[in-house]
């Protein structure tokens, strides 16, 4: 039996959206996390974003999976 290597994988989650205003992506998982359930999705949300690129305001209000 040959000796293969190991490794772990790593797992990461991401939420994101596009700019209603400029379409820039825009990772929201941070603002998000603490309103996701056990499927990872969220409803009424209203959070409010700040786009990184176009500084305009704008709300979430679902999130989904």
């Amino acid at each position: 039996m040959e000796d293969y290597k190991k490794v772990d994988a790593k797992v990461t989650f991401e939420a994101y959206c596009h700019c209603p205003y400029c379409g820039a992506y825009n990772e929201v998982f941070e603002d998000i996390r603490e309103y996701l359930d056990e499927f990872n999705n969220a409803e009424n949300l209203d959070e409010e974003i700040n786009c990184i690129r176009c500084n305009n305001i704008f709300i979430i209000e679902n999130a989904v999976n």
